[in-house]
């Protein structure tokens, strides 16, 4: 008689593998819930779909897919960069630059910060803890989504820890870029799964971004220590950093990260410099960007949770004094201008010129007073 053998349950063997290294434990999502998520979404199948994306396309049927991709999704042809039949392939499509001039850069100032991609703002406020958990079912553990502590640079109460979760989607334009002037000299990658980064997904496994594999730049800004991460998702298995050949994101041979793989951590001899608006890398399909950031105290968003936003719009920053005191100063005069113009009328609104039956209001132009004295002199 044969002795009775152990019953290998499939289901949940990765689970308490991962709970035996994984330090947010009481986090990880149940072993089905993981077990089914792996299995409709493996790195296998996201890099087979990857691998179907760069299979070149006959020329004479490059209008037809990419017009037909265009329509479906809704995408803006005007803002693509060059002719869309240029494209070999549906990966480079999706990779596609577009023209500079649509996405200029706000109006900053030292210590503001702009949108480092075309995405919507999944949720952006103070980390005030290791631990962030948001009403919208994200939770995940930093130091464990980063791969090391994260600290402020300066230590005083001079500065606060802020963050901001950029949701790309796949129809918008993938390349990401600098929020701020800023330098990194280290960065890491964390290999993980390739679970898409939809909503719906947050409410099965709610620590995705732990889970994920990412990339992370760690530097200093004008407001200190910033830490940029970009994340990988379903069909999105490359992430590449401008200038760093070396890494190499969606390695079927790589230990994951959060099953006790190492962290690829690599720190670079000189410290790499970018500009706000520069380039920093790109997704091959829609993905999310995480920025966390130390600023001074009086730091103000001029974000709404949920809203659409494009590289180079200006998110937040500090109200300067001078410019302040200069915009009231601008806006008392503008109503004072308006205030005597209405007497001037009698207070009955002046209409311009009729368009099609409908009476136009005036520019601005006839409520400054000093285009009002140029036009009597």
């Amino acid at each position: 008689m044969s002795p009775p053998r152990i019953k290998s349950r499939r289901g949940s063997y990765k689970y308490h593998e991962v709970l035996s290294v994984y330090e947010d434990k009481i986090n990880v999502s149940q072993s089905s819930k993981l077990f089914w998520t792996r299995l409709l979404f493996g790195r296998t199948r996201s890099r087979i779909t990857g691998e179907i994306f760069k299979i070149e396309i006959p020329h004479p049927y490059r209008l037809f897919v990419y017009n037909s991709i265009i329509k479906c999704m809704k995408i803006n042809k005007e803002e693509i960069k060059y002719p869309i039949e240029s494209y070999k392939s549906i990966g480079d499509f999706f990779s596609r630059y577009i023209k500079e001039e649509t996405r200029p850069i706000g109006d900053i100032s030292e210590y503001s910060i702009v949108s480092p991609c075309d995405s919507e703002v999944i949720d952006f406020g103070e980390l005030k803890s290791d631990y962030l958990e948001n009403v919208k079912g994200i939770k995940f553990r930093v130091k464990t989504f980063l791969g090391s502590n994260f600290y402020k640079k300066y230590n005083d109460d001079s500065t606060k820890m802020y963050y901001a979760i950029f949701y790309l989607s796949p129809k918008k334009y993938h390349h990401f870029h600098a929020p701020f002037n800023f330098k990194y000299n280290i960065r890491r990658h964390i290999s993980g799964e390739l679970f898409p980064l939809f909503r719906g997904m947050f409410k099965i496994i709610n620590n995705l971004f732990d889970i994920n594999e990412r990339v992370i730049l760690s530097g200093e800004w004008k407001g200190g220590n910033v830490y940029y991460a970009a994340i990988s998702a379903y069909n999105v298995g490359n992430i590449k950093i401008i200038n760093d050949d070396e890494l190499l994101t969606n390695n079927l041979r790589t230990q994951l990260t959060y099953m006790g793989g190492d962290v690829d951590t690599k720190i670079f001899d000189n410290y790499k410099n970018v500009e706000v608006g520069d380039e920093i890398g790109e997704f091959r399909m829609g993905s999310s960007i995480i920025v966390i950031f130390e600023n001074k105290n009086d730091f103000m968003w001029n974000i709404k949770p949920n809203q659409t936003v494009s590289v180079g719009e200006r998110l937040g920053g500090i109200e300067d004094v001078n410019t302040s005191e200069k915009k009231t100063e601008r806006a008392e005069r503008a109503e004072r201008a308006e205030r005597a113009e209405r007497t001037e009328r009698g207070g009955k609104p002046k209409m311009g010129k009729k368009k099609g039956g409908k009476a136009l209001p005036l520019t601005s132009k006839v409520k400054c007073p000093r285009y009002r004295e140029e036009k009597e002199r």
